[in-house]
């Protein structure tokens, strides 16, 4: 996350043809890396735990993570934090909301088809973030700030959205938070729904994951409530 936000710092105050033309260049760059090279033990640029950025960790760090991840993907993820400080910039503009509005959808549409196409040749694949999963991924984040954007700041129907503000405010310690005690709030939500699992399984499970988050929720509404907010 850290090498994302360094590479979008780097065109911060670029203008957004540059900004799209230097995330579009970390895309042909990631792709190039995962199809142009064949290092020993590689049989194919998108298979599980035999790609080149699986590769790539094996000999700089000398380990691997689990699913499938590879540390070489914030290049391509970086392009994701450049669209995303794309459209914050235009919201912070004094254009009118019905301009924002459908700016934020046709970019959103186009982001999609274009993901969805790319697909046969690149595939779509969260774990490596190809380029046609962080296109795609981008298209379908605008349609949905399109969707708040019209219910919150046009509308005006805020109320049901405090929760999210709330969680927001404290948004990089409740991520820590999670990683860190994600497993011991899980096996802990056991001993009260342990039952459930038990019966209803995959079902009950789930119920197991909505408590693990309402808890989380919680902290950050305990937070909210003593005006604690961690920021960088």
């Amino acid at each position: 996350m850290s090498v994302t936000y360094l590479l979008a710092y780097l065109v911060l105050d670029r203008g957004w043809k540059t900004q799209a033309g230097f995330a579009a260049l970390l895309l042909a760059v990631h792709w190039a890396i995962y199809n142009l090279l064949s290092p020993p033990g590689v049989t194919g640029p998108y298979d599980k735990d035999a790609n080149v950025g699986w590769w790539l960790d094996g000999v700089i760090f000398g380990k691997h993570w689990g699913g499938g991840y590879a540390t070489i993907n914030c290049i391509s993820s970086a392009a994701n934090t450049i669209f995303g400080m794309m459209a914050g910039f235009w919201l912070r503009l004094q254009h009118p909301p019905s301009v924002l509005l459908r700016r934020f959808l046709v970019l959103g549409v186009v982001g999609t088809a274009v993901g969805l196409a790319m697909n046969p040749l690149i595939p779509i694949n969260k774990k490596i973030w190809t380029a046609s999963f962080a296109i795609l991924s981008a298209g379908l984040t605008l349609l949905t700030l399109a969707l708040f954007y019209w219910l919150c700041d046009m509308k005006l129907w805020r109320r049901w959205a405090h929760v999210f503000a709330v969680v927001g405010m404290n948004s990089i310690f409740i991520y820590l938070f999670h990683e860190m005690l994600y497993r011991w709030l899980r096996g802990a939500g056991f001993v009260f729904t342990g039952w459930a699992v038990n019966s209803w399984g995959v079902w009950g499970q789930a119920m197991n994951e909505c408590l693990v988050v309402a808890f989380q929720i919680g902290v950050c509404f305990w937070l909210y409530r003593n005006r604690i907010f961690f920021k960088i």
